[in-house]
Order: C-alpha cells, then sequence, then structure tokens
C-alpha cells in the first residue's frame, strides 16, 4: 500500500479515537475551556501520530517480545492482507481514490471561498455603528444576530434594547476569545478529511462547545437563566453565513440542558488523562512492525510449498539442491531477501526456520545492536523498484450556463470566482444519465449570476427602461451575457416604491453595452 494512504488510514483512525473519547469521557463535562483546548491540539495532534515509529525505541530497550505490546495488533499487519500493495497490480485503483479525493478537496475549498465572498459582501454593505471596543455592524436585513474575527452583525430593529445588549453580550464571548479560529480550523479540518464521517461529528463538536462557553459567561455576568433561554428561543432561526460563530444553533435543546446542569466537580479533570493510554495504544498500533515480521503472506507461502512439495512431478526435472548457507558465530543464517522493493534482512536458526525479519534500513540504525545479537550480513542487494504503469485520469466535463465549456481552455479563463452564483456535481449515474458518454468522469455544472435563463422568475424584467414583454424571452433580445453592461436587481419594498404594484414579485434592470444597441 502507498504510503501516503497508510498515512491518511492511520490518520482517519486517530481522528476517530478522539471524537469518541471526547463523545463518551469529556462531553458531559462543564470544563468548556479545557474541552476546547482538547478538540484544537488533540485534532493537530492526530496529523502527527501517524508518522511517529516507537519500534526503535521498544528494540533498544528490548520490549518489542513483551506479551502486552504483542497482543495490540498493528495497522501493517492488519492491513496487509486487506488492502491492495502498491504494486499488487492494481496502481489504477489508488489512483482513482487520489483524484476522488482530490476533487472533495477541490470542491469544499470552493464552498469554503464562496462563504467568504458572501460574508465580505454583506460587510461592505452593512454600517459600522459608532462605539468604543468591539467593531458592531447594523445590517438592514431579516438576519440572525453572528459574528466573525472582531465584528458583530445585528439587525438592530428585530430587537428591544434589553435584548441587544444580552445579544451583543454573547457575541462578545465569541469575538474577545477569538473563536473564529476554531471555526475556521474545524473547516480545514473538513476539508482535508472530507471522507471521515468523524470529522463532520468533530467539527460540529467544536461549534457546539463554543456556543457553551458563550452561554457559560453569560450567565455569569448576573442574567437570568430562564430570560436568557427565552431569548435563545426568540432569535432562534437558520443563519446563511455557516462559517461565523451564530447566535442561532440547531441544537438549542442541549445548550439549555448544559445551562441547567450542575458545575461538574475540578476532581473530574483526572479523566483527560485517560488520554494517555489512548495515545499509547495507537502508536503502539501504528508502529512499524517490519523488523519482526515484514514479509507478505505470499513469501511465507512459498516457503512452506517448497518444503511440502519434495517430489516433482515426472514431466519436470528435479529443482537444483538449494544453497545450504552456514550459520555465522552467532548460530543464525542471515541472508537478505526483496520484499516489495525494499530489502529486508531474513534472520533464520540452524534448522533453516525464520526467528526474525528486519527492515535493511532499520539495521543500518541499530547496526551494532542488531549485528551483536544475530551476527553480521553479507553485502546487501541492489533494491528493486517496481515499475507501475500509470494511466492519465481524464478531467470531468465542466458546464457553465448549460453550455460545455471549450477544450483547451481552463475554468479560471472561463468564468471569474466572484461570478459564480452556484456549483453542482455530478457523478456516476447521474452524470451519464444527463451528458451520455461525456459525463462518465464527472460533470460540473456552474451556474453565473449573468446567466440568461430567468428560470421561474414572474417579477417585471426592464431593459434599457423598457418593459419586457411577458410572452417574449430575453434569449430573444441578449445572445449572450457579454452584451450586458450592468444588471440590477430590486426586491420588496424598493421594488414597489419605484415600479409599484408591478414590482411585487420583484424586478431585475438590465442595461445593454452602447456599443450592442448601435
Amino acid at each position: 500500500m502507498p504510503l501516503l494512504f497508510s498515512y491518511i488510514i492511520k490518520l482517519s483512525i486517530s481522528l476517530a479515537v478522539i471524537y469518541i473519547f471526547y463523545s463518551l469521557i469529556l462531553r458531559r463535562l462543564t470544563f468548556y475551556h479545557w474541552n476546547r483546548l482538547f478538540l484544537l491540539g488533540y485534532t493537530v495532534f492526530c496529523f502527527f501520530i501517524p508518522l511517529v515509529n516507537i519500534s526503535p525505541v521498544l528494540q533498544k530497550n528490548e520490549l518489542a517480545d513483551l506479551n502486552l505490546v504483542g497482543i495490540i495488533p498493528s495497522f501493517d499487519q492488519l492491513s496487509t492482507p486487506l488492502l491492495p500493495s502498491a504494486d499488487s497490480g492494481l496502481p489504477r485503483t489508488w489512483q482513482l481514490f487520489l483524484w476522488i479525493g482530490v476533487i472533495g478537496v477541490l470542491v469544499l475549498t470552493l464552498r469554503l471561498l464562496i462563504q467568504f465572498l458572501s460574508y465580505t459582501r454583506l460587510k461592505a454593505t452593512a454600517r459600522l455603528i459608532p462605539g468604543k471596543g468591539v467593531r458592531i455592524y447594523q445590517v438592514d436585513k431579516d438576519i440572525i444576530p453572528f459574528s466573525f474575527g472582531s465584528s458583530i452583525f445585528i439587525n438592530t430593529t428585530l430587537h428591544t434594547e434589553d435584548e441587544l445588549q444580552e445579544v451583543i453580550r454573547h457575541e462578545f464571548v465569541h469575538v474577545s476569545q477569538r473563536h473564529s479560529i476554531d471555526i475556521i480550523w474545524s473547516e480545514i479540518l473538513c476539508i482535508l478529511n472530507w471522507y471521515n464521517p468523524f470529522v463532520w461529528l468533530l467539527r460540529k463538536s467544536i461549534r457546539q462547545n463554543l456556543e457553551f462557553i458563550a452561554d457559560q459567561q453569560v450567565v455569569k455576568n448576573g442574567i437570568d437563566k430562564k430570560k436568557y433561554q427565552y431569548l435563545l428561543l426568540k432569535v432562534i432561526g437558520n443563519n446563511a453565513f455557516s462559517i461565523a460563530n451564530q447566535f442561532n444553533f440547531s441544537t438549542l435543546k442541549k445548550r439549555i440542558a448544559m445551562m441547567n446542569k450542575n458545575r461538574t466537580p475540578r476532581v473530574h479533570l483526572f479523566r483527560f488523562l485517560f488520554l494517555l493510554p489512548v495515545v499509547v495504544f495507537m502508536l503502539l498500533a501504528f508502529r512499524n512492525t517490519a523488523n519482526r515480521d515484514p514479509l507478505p503472506v505470499e513469501f511465507h507461502q512459498q516457503e512452506s510449498l517448497h518444503e511440502a512439495d519434495t517430489t516433482p512431478a515426472p514431466s519436470v526435472p528435479p529443482p537444483p539442491p538449494p544453497l545450504v548457507l552456514k550459520p555465522n558465530t552467532k548460530g543464525h543464517v542471515i541472508t537478505i531477501a526483496d520484499n516489495n522493493g525494499e530489502s529486508v534482512v531474513i534472520i533464520k536458526d540452524q534448522k533453516n526456520k525464520i526467528i526474525k525479519a528486519i527492515q535493511l534500513e532499520e539495521w543500518n540504525r541499530n547496526e551494532k545492536y542488531f549485528t551483536d545479537r544475530y551476527g553480521p550480513i553479507p553485502p546487501p542487494p541492489p533494491p528493486v523498484k517496481p515499475v507501475a504503469k500509470i494511466r492519465p485520469v481524464q478531467p470531468p466535463l465542466y458546464i457553465i450556463d448549460g453550455k460545455p465549456m471549450k477544450e483547451g481552455k481552463s475554468v479560471d479563463d472561463a468564468i471569474k470566482p466572484e461570478e459564480i452564483e452556484r456549483v453542482d456535481v455530478l457523478k456516476g449515474e447521474s452524470a451519464v444519465k444527463k451528458y451520455g458518454p461525456k459525463g462518465e468522469n464527472g460533470v460540473i455544472e456552474i451556474t453565473s449570476k449573468q446567466s440568461l435563463s430567468l428560470g421561474d422568475f414572474s417579477g417585471l424584467v426592464i431593459i434599457d427602461g423598457k418593459e419586457l414583454p411577458k410572452n417574449q424571452k430575453l434569449e430573444a433580445i441578449i445572445s449572450s451575457p457579454d452584451e450586458i453592461e450592468s444588471m440590477n436587481v430590486l426586491k420588496g419594498d424598493k421594488a414597489v416604491l419605484k415600479y409599484g404594484e408591478r414590482g411585487r414579485n420583484g424586478v431585475i434592470e438590465i442595461t445593454i453595452k452602447p456599443s450592442v444597441q448601435q
């Protein structure tokens, strides 16, 4: 199995263990700040656990042969019979997995960028309320109060003065304690590990714990719990800016339960120490067992077949007698074999039975120790490099505003990120069913903000000050979005104020470029 995928699987297991530990041991405690440090610190630490190999430490201190260590199965031993090796004839499978992972990372990265663009646009249209300390912005939209970075966004017309005071106090906790760092890290964690369901549960737990911290601080300042809980019920809703700290939270019932829960005694802080044996277990499970028995199953099968099959078929000449090597001064027979492109030192006893197999690289690092114990080794053979044929992976089909993107043209050249309204990804049968054989490699549908298709829009369309008849299509007047100079959308009271009752369902104002009008 390629090292990259071995690392990814070990990382996924580590993150899963961290979430399970948090869910079973820590989530019900009221040590919210400690839980925050745990969720941040150990999710970062998980990226380094797969890189640690404690086998040299075990070998040096002669702990590798302990029964306790032997009871814990290693990942290498479990994955060898279950997963294909890098040169087992299935390189295309690993390439397919790699491309699926990369596409998932790209799609989620694009999603995060779109969220940031939405946030920056909202901030640009908001009005800064004069005051000292934290920056508070007035948003003239029907939004749920939220904070991000060092800013708080709220519509003051939707709340009373008392409510505003408590809402701002709640959001100020998020701002002062820099909870946006946790939010951004949880998003990056999901982008890099989108295929792991436990990562999405960790993301939810991180956001949930931040709300517990803010609720605890607000209640500490003396506000009545019931009054505060009624305020939460009043402002609950769905916030479009999912990347930001939200006053709204889907698990409101859990938040209220945690506010009413008695404070956990400090003696329960010892539960965090339970993680130490869990980390030791993971390190032992991820140890490199090549120095114990790295040879694949086929190697041992070949050895046993040579021992059992002593009578050749009549039509096949008998094989030459095997080369018998004499034991060295330590009573061992040492040879070097190739194992999937890596040189391995094979140690046998006087009865030609394998008692140890150690990677040559590991032997060289601890040469004095192994030589004193087993004797010297013969010169190693040159390493065999496996040759794998790489099959080029075809890119997906890009559809921009209902039309395939021209060959040889990149997405960045075809459309700018700020012009994108929506991105849809089709895979497998759904892509082939809609686009035929061209969709076999997947389809990415991009809808621009200046798409000519009005869809089910039932409002008023104004082109250069003239109303577009209901029975006439926009494509009959404008053949390409490039002919549009500007486009303005009016909704609600603004549309009615300018166009009367005709603008009740919304108005789209389009200005055609002067060069096209001529």
